[in-house]
């Protein structure tokens, strides 16, 4: 991570650019999913915003870059119960990671999922999941260079 970059947990002071980049993935899904995402002005009310980053069982940074927000990512600890089709564990769900167009490729991704990732191992997590539209294709190649394994492939058919 270069000196004028900072991780730090996301406070309610926040909300603002949060909300800016939180709108800027959700259009990036409103382009490629119109089926399914739907156009809005506000993705996160400030209610929500503040019971997010108050659930203990949130882990919610953002990244600065000279004073700057540059990017933001959130994981969220599960508990799996053991059943009978099940063992029970304990992992890390990344919610979203976004880092500004402007930012990209100066490893504040990479840094933001390292820093959620060990947050999560602090609290028990034994793996980290999450979900990645197929067509972002940037994204992919992202999460694959972090280490990720496909683990699972979800298929649709329009009918």
């Amino acid at each position: 991570m270069s000196k004028t970059m900072y991780i730090r947990s996301i406070k309610e002071k926040d909300y603002t650019a949060i909300s800016i980049m939180l709108n800027g993935l959700h259009s990036l899904h409103v382009k490629n999913r119109s089926d399914i995402y739907a156009k809005t002005d506000s993705v996160i009310s400030k209610s929500d915003f503040i019971q997010m980053i108050e659930d203990e069982n949130c882990i919610a940074m953002i990244a600065e870059a000279g004073g700057k927000a540059a990017g933001y990512g959130v994981g969220e600890i599960k508990n799996t119960a053991e059943n009978p089709l099940l063992m029970k564990h304990k992992s890390l769900y990344i919610q979203e990671i976004y880092v500004k167009p402007s930012y990209r490729k100066k490893s504040i991704g990479r840094d933001l999922l390292e820093k959620i990732e060990n947050e999560g191992r602090k609290l028990g997590a034994d793996r980290m999941d999450l979900t990645v539209w197929a067509f972002n294709k940037n994204a992919i190649k992202f999460y694959e260079y972090c280490g990720m394994e496909e683990q699972r492939i979800i298929l649709e058919k329009k009918i």
